[in-house]
């Protein structure tokens, strides 16, 4: 189980302390970045290592996370991906499900 600021819209304080289980938050949810552990200005990337991906994203159901703005993070999930030399759509690829077990 984590705990991180979660950002609901509906609420009339946008931000409030969430403990939840890892691996609940639902695409989109956006929560807190972890600023202490992922510095905005190491190496100049914004943080975004595989490493920081992965972790905050251990607070979404598709176990990945995105950073939102300088403080906040967004589950992220994906359907396909390509190759940058696929990007005109003449190469069409169909693949399986792929179904987690624990």
């Amino acid at each position: 189980m984590g705990c991180v600021y979660v950002f609901r819209s509906t609420d009339k304080n946008p931000t409030f302390k969430n403990c939840t289980k890892y691996y609940s938050l639902k695409d989109a949810s956006i929560f807190t970045w972890d600023k202490v552990k992922y510095d905005n200005l190491k190496n100049n990337t914004n943080g975004m290592t595989k490493e920081a991906v992965l972790d905050h994203g251990k607070m979404c159901e598709s176990g990945l996370a995105t950073r939102f703005s300088a403080n906040l993070s967004s589950c992220i999930n994906f359907d396909s991906v390509s190759l940058s030399n696929e990007r005109d759509n003449t190469k069409k690829y169909s693949e399986d499900q792929v179904e987690c077990t624990s």
